[in-house]
């Protein structure tokens, strides 16, 4: 592996890494409040003169939740959107199905579970400090992301053990959601990660329609990650071009002295797929220039690098293990993410330049018209968010909608038509401050509904958000009921053969745990006789499982 490329994975996993503890923070304080208030939080229309900031544009102010998927506090956590005539599709997480493919029209009634794709329980077992043995079972999770609508589907990435994660789409029915094409044949997948992240660490990112082409970053062992595209066909779903063709050869010592040499397909770095109008956007990483905003029109020729938004290196200083100190230089990154895009071409995206830390960007695709809308968080402070679940932005209308931070109301829903002084805070959704103390201090922060996953469907905003009452739902601005209408819970409706092929699932995978749990037994007994009577019953219960799961997929 080349050292670009070891770069560019290292800073890969450090983003996975701040993504992650950002999430666990903001549950740990939702608890908290949550935990403080068992009162539900009536939302109500603010008007924002009070806030001392310039008024938001002209639109509705009535954001409510639409349904409360998993009933209670516990959150269903709706991700990324994307909308198909006047319904929205988004992946849902509950006690029963885990995260799946779920869709809503803006009502209660109308929010349904689309299709259970990896259905069943799967059951962990592990041991604790005292030596306890406990046994947890949890369903199953396809994990949908990435969605985007391209004619009458939506399209997005899922899992399941057979393909791994690959390319899928939608029609909103069970039959009609199918794996487009397996391409990385087997269960390792062509897409990076749990949620799919991209190179750049982001889930919501993964694909853009220009014209009648989906693009999205894939991998097979030939190539490794590159560009790639789709009309929804399994032949029509073709690798773009090797932007990093050739391999890569290395050679390394066992723990035995033992040299080992293997040879793998070098891949580009892409990430944060956009695109406005007929311009694919992305963000790339070269050793040059970091991760940087790139652009494409779908030719090699067309493809090419826009701006340095964050010019030149740090240098930074660590003490290793042995005590020995370490300086090391490495490439700014402004790692543009995207927000939203308009029909004319405008590109919407937050990035950071290092003198305002991450804030609201816009491009016309050259570099002159590349520029910072607004300091959202005046200074170093970012005002923007790509490392929760606010890492996209939507446009209704005219008007672009994101999450902006600021300290006095935390991560809320902001708009904005381009111009700073058009960029202002819409509603203060979770209200008030929220305060804990470790090691003997005590931080006070403000509430955030940190929204995210945004999604228009006609002059309504769909989009995730959390308060204290129904911890992280679905939420719409413009359409469906009151302001102060309550979030109704929501039971998916299913076949009537669903349950009993749902229970059957479940037994078959428990038989396979115990028939695992059997051979790990056989084979601590040495008894070649026993070990091949085991194996046996594993194969035949594994079997059984997978015919199981395929019946309640199509009941369910």
């Amino acid at each position: 592996m080349s050292m670009g490329q070891r770069q560019a994975r290292e800073k890969s996993i450090q983003r996975r890494a701040a993504l992650k503890a950002q999430r666990k923070q903001r549950r740990r304080r939702l608890r908290q409040a949550g935990a403080r208030s068992g009162a539900a939080v009536a939302v109500t229309a603010l008007g924002l003169s009070g806030l001392g900031m310039a008024p938001a544009l002209a639109v509705p102010t009535d954001p409510h939740a639409v349904a409360d998927i998993q009933p209670g506090t516990t959150s269903s956590r709706p991700g990324d959107k994307a909308a198909l005539g006047n319904t929205v599709y988004f992946a849902a997480t509950t006690d029963a199905g885990g995260a799946e493919l779920w869709k809503s029209d803006g009502t209660s009634a109308g929010t349904l579970l689309v299709k259970d794709i990896y259905p069943g329980t799967s059951t962990d077992t592990y041991t604790d400090d005292e030596g306890v043995e406990h046994t947890y079972t949890y369903p199953n999770s396809s994990g949908p992301t990435g969605f985007v609508a391209l004619g009458g589907s939506v399209y997005f990435s899922a899992y399941d053990p057979t393909h791994g994660r690959e390319l899928w789409r939608t029609d909103g029915t069970p039959n009609g959601t199918q794996l487009v094409k397996d391409i990385n044949p087997g269960s390792s997948g062509s897409m990076y990660g749990y949620g799919g992240y991209d190179y750049a660490g982001n889930s919501g990112d993964l694909f853009a329609v220009v014209g009648n082409t989906l693009y999205f970053a894939a991998r097979d062992e030939d190539h490794g990650q590159e560009l790639w595209q789709s009309d929804g066909t399994a032949a029509g779903t073709v690798l773009v071009q090797d932007i990093s063709p050739g391999s890569t050869t290395e050679t390394y010592t066992d723990d035995q002295g033992v040299e080992h040499t293997y040879t793998y397909p070098n891949s580009s770095s892409l990430g944060d797929i956009s695109a406005a109008g007929t311009t694919l956007f992305f963000s790339n990483w070269d050793e040059t220039r970091g991760r940087e905003l790139w652009k494409s029109d779908g030719t090699a020729n067309g493809t090419a690098f826009v701006k340095d938004i964050y010019p030149g290196t740090s240098t930074y200083t660590y003490t290793d293990g042995q005590g020995v100190e370490h300086t090391e230089t490495s490439v700014n990154d402004s790692s543009p993410s995207p927000l939203a895009t308009t029909a004319s071409g405008t590109f919407y995206f937050s990035a950071t330049d290092g003198d305002h830390g991450r804030e609201l960007w816009k491009s016309n695709g050259t570099a002159g018209g590349t520029q910072l809308v607004k300091d959202v968080h005046p200074g170093p402070g970012s005002g923007t968010s790509t490392y929760g679940y606010s890492d996209a932005g939507a446009m209704v209308g005219s008007t672009l909608y994101f999450s902006g931070y600021g300290p006095d109301q935390g991560e809320e829903l902001w708009s904005s038509d381009g111009t700073a002084a058009g960029t202002a805070l819409v509603n203060d959704l979770y209200t008030g401050t929220s305060s804990y103390t470790y090691n003997g201090h005590t931080e006070t922060y403000a509430n955030s509904s940190a929204p995210g996953g945004f999604a228009a469907v006609g002059t309504a905003l769909f989009f995730s958000a959390a308060d204290a009452a129904h911890g992280r739902e679905l939420w719409v601005l413009g359409v469906g009921e009151p302001a102060t209408g309550g979030a109704v819970p929501v039971t998916p409706t299913a076949n009537p053969a669903c349950a009993p092929a749902t229970t059957a699932s479940a037994d078959a995978a428990a038989k396979v745990s115990q028939a695992k749990a059997k051979l790990k037994k056989a084979k601590k007994s040495h008894n070649p006789a026993k070990i091949k009577k085991a194996k046996a019953r594993l194969k035949k219960a594994k079997k059984a499982a997978a015919a199981a799961a395929a019946t309640q997929a199509v009941s369910c």
